[in-house]
């Protein structure tokens, strides 16, 4: 039986969504296992929901949605348990004095995946095709 997800919507400029493709490729050929890009994402959510409200304010910041307005509007199913984890943090950041979005919330969850495949990498991510296969396989 496949796992219960939640919808969520996001707008996302062309920039961080193009890296994002990228980042989710290179992961998959360093051995990653998500084998959808919406796995990827959620499982980018999940790791930005592990950090603390304080690790996450001090992530740099995808500052491409304040000069770029030409942001998509795209959607992800995610789990469930992965959706809820999301809410918690934001909360917790909202105890601790910052209001994201959830967009802003989950730009931020993908530019942080972005960086860490860009590290893993050991440099500049490839340039993506423009359409992504449905599924991976090995």
């Amino acid at each position: 039986m496949a796992e219960p997800t939640t919808r969520i919507g996001i707008y996302v400029t062309p920039s961080l969504f193009n890296a994002a493709k990228a980042a989710y490729l290179v992961d998959w050929r360093l051995g990653g296992h998500s084998d959808t890009f919406a796995r990827w994402i959620a499982g980018a959510i999940d790791a930005h929901a592990a950090c603390t409200p304080q690790q996450r304010a001090d992530l740099e910041r995808d500052t491409s949605r304040a000069t770029e307005r030409s942001g998509s509007p795209r959607s992800f199913s995610i789990p469930n348990a992965i959706a809820a984890r999301m809410r918690r943090a934001i909360s917790a950041d909202q105890e601790h004095g910052r209001w994201p979005t959830v967009s802003a919330w989950v730009g931020d969850a993908i530019a942080s995946a972005v960086s860490e495949a860009t590290r893993r990498a050991g440099g500049p991510l490839p340039e993506p095709p423009a359409r992504l296969p449905n599924r991976l396989v090995r």
